[in-house]
C-alpha cells in the first residue's frame, strides 16, 4: 500500500483483541471485535462474556472467522469483515491485552476510557465489581485492593478466586496516524 495523506491503522499483530469506545462526553466501551489469525478481518463479539473468552485464550487457541459460530454468527474468511478501522472515525480503537483472565462468576471487569488527556499515556481505568450484594456502587481499583477485600470478605474469595483472577492491564490506544 503506497504512503499517502491518509489515515491509516495501526495494528500491532493479528493476535491482539480489539475494543471500540465512542468518542462522546462520556466515553465508554460499546463494541468488541477480534481479528482473525487467518485472514487478518475483524469480527464483531456480541456480547462482554464472549469477548473475554476469546481474550483469554488468545495465544493458546488465536481467534479465527470460523470461531464466531460459538455466539452463532457463521462466517469464513471469505465474507467481508464487520468493521473497517481503516474508514470508521466515529470509534476510538484499543488494543486490548490478550490472555486476561475471565473474572471470577459474579465478578465484573470494567474498562472505562478517560475523557481528556494524553492518549499516549494510560487513556484508559480498569476495575473490579465484585458479586451482589456488594456490586452496587463498589469498585476495586488495584490489585492490593482486591488482596484486602478478599482478605477482608473471605465469603468472596471461595469457589477458586486467586488474585490470578484478576488483570489491572489497560488496553493500548490504537491512533490512526496521518502522515504529513
Amino acid at each position: 500500500m503506497e504512503a499517502t495523506n491518509q489515515q491509516q491503522p495501526i495494528f500491532a499483530n493479528s493476535r491482539k483483541i480489539t475494543k471500540l469506545a465512542l468518542a462522546s462526553e462520556v466515553p465508554k466501551i460499546v463494541k468488541q471485535a477480534a481479528q482473525c489469525v487467518v485472514c487478518s478481518k475483524w469480527r464483531l463479539v456480541p456480547t462482554v462474556e464472549a469477548y473475554e473468552l476469546v481474550r483469554a485464550h488468545a495465544t493458546i487457541y488465536p481467534f479465527i472467522c470460523q470461531h464466531a459460530r460459538m455466539w452463532g454468527c457463521i462466517v469464513n474468511c471469505t465474507d467481508e469483515q464487520d468493521v473497517f478501522p481503516e474508514t470508521d472515525e466515529s470509534l476510538f480503537w484499543a488494543l486490548d491485552v490478550p490472555n486476561i483472565p475471565v473474572p471470577p462468576p459474579g465478578w465484573k471487569r470494567i474498562v472505562s476510557t478517560r475523557n481528556q488527556g494524553d492518549f499516549n499515556s494510560k487513556f484508559c481505568d480498569v476495575r473490579y465489581h465484585a458479586p451482589p450484594p456488594r456490586q452496587e456502587g463498589f469498585s476495586l481499583l488495584s490489585r492490593a485492593e482486591i488482596d484486602a477485600f478478599l482478605r477482608a470478605l473471605p465469603e468472596y474469595g471461595g469457589k477458586g478466586v486467586s488474585m490470578e483472577c484478576f488483570s489491572f492491564k489497560c488496553p493500548k490506544p490504537l491512533r490512526v496516524r496521518t502522515d504529513n
